[in-house]
């Protein structure tokens, strides 16, 4: 169950603007002004039209999504989801954060200025993190989600 707490803190991004977009192996690293998000759960952005432009699972994918060898998918530039996401930023450099909604589970939804989504989806019931927002330099404690609910690091 997610506390109003969460809520309060995630109605933060709004406004901010798309910083940066890349990864860390297979955690998704989103900065919107002062804020990040790292995911480790799966998660998507999709096109104001429906269609779906990258996935958390595209890190696994090559360019021509057909699956990497195990010890390629990690290399930066290399699979779908570096190149579409880098594509996405080129064609979007002004875009921000228009509204954010966080359910009673902990999935996220970020609608951007153009009318694109990022969405964060849950997939696990235990205690083990899904993503979290925080201010990276700043010493204040972080928003954790879990499959159990938010806590603060």
């Amino acid at each position: 169950m997610i506390r109003e707490k969460a809520k309060k803190i995630i109605n933060h991004l709004i406004n901010q603007p798309v910083s940066s977009i890349c990864r860390e192996a297979d955690m998704g690293d989103f900065h919107f002004g002062n804020y990040a998000l790292h995911i480790q759960c799966p998660f998507r952005i999709t096109a104001n039209t429906g269609e779906i432009i990258v996935t958390s699972y595209d890190i696994y994918l090559g360019k021509n999504g057909n699956p990497l060898a195990s010890t390629h998918w990690d290399r930066k530039g290399k699979n779908r989801y570096d190149i579409e996401i880098q594509k996405w930023l080129t064609n979007h450099p002004d875009i921000f954060v228009k509204n954010v909604s966080l359910n009673m589970q902990g999935d996220l939804k970020i609608i951007f200025s153009n009318d694109d989504r990022l969405e964060i989806f849950i997939n696990c019931s235990t205690d083990s993190e899904c993503w979290r927002c925080f201010e990276p330099h700043a010493d204040k404690e972080h928003l954790v989600i879990s499959g159990v609910g938010d806590d603060y690091d």
